[in-house]
C-alpha cells in the first residue's frame, strides 16, 4: 500500500508539474494599452518613443544646458570646449594688439601735440620778428 501511495503521489506531482509547465509555456505576456512587446538580444536596449536613445558613452546634461535636444555627446562637448578655448585665446591676442595700437596712437598724438606747440612758438616768433637775424634765431631756438 505504501508503494501505491508513493507512485500515486509521483504521478500526481508529475501531472501538476506538466499542467503548470504547459500553462506557462502556452501563455504569453501582455503589454499595457498602446505599448508593443519587444524581444531583445543580449546588450540590446529599448527606448520609449518619447525619449532619445544614446550610446553608453554619452553624457547627459540638463535640457537647458545643450539646447532643445537635452543631451550632447561628450566628444562634441569637449570639441566645443576646445573651440571656446581657441576663441578665448584669439580674443586675448586681439585685446593685446588693440592695447598696443592704442599705446602707439597715444604716443603719436603726444608727438603731434608737441610739434603743433613748437610750430605755434616759431610762428609767433617769426610774426613778431623785425629783422632777418631775429627770424633766423626763431628756427635755431629749438
Amino acid at each position: 500500500m505504501g508503494k501505491i501511495n508513493f507512485v500515486a503521489g509521483q504521478v500526481l506531482l508529475s501531472a501538476v508539474f506538466i499542467f503548470f509547465s504547459a500553462h506557462a509555456y502556452g501563455s504569453s505576456f501582455s503589454c499595457p494599452y498602446g505599448k508593443k512587446a519587444a524581444c531583445l538580444n543580449y546588450g540590446d536596449s529599448a527606448c520609449p518613443s518619447d525619449a532619445k536613445c544614446v550610446s553608453r558613452d554619452a553624457v547627459c546634461f540638463d535640457s537647458r544646458t545643450c539646447g532643445y535636444d537635452g543631451f550632447v555627446c561628450k566628444s562634441e562637448y569637449e570639441d566645443l570646449g576646445d573651440e571656446y578655448d581657441d576663441l578665448l585665446d584669439d580674443c586675448k591676442e586681439l585685446a593685446h594688439e588693440h592695447d598696443d595700437i592704442i599705446d602707439k596712437y597715444n604716443k603719436l598724438l603726444n608727438r603731434y601735440k608737441n610739434r603743433e606747440s613748437e610750430y605755434e612758438e616759431v610762428e609767433l616768433c617769426v610774426r613778431y620778428a623785425t629783422t632777418l637775424e631775429e627770424v633766423k634765431s626763431c628756427f635755431n631756438a629749438g
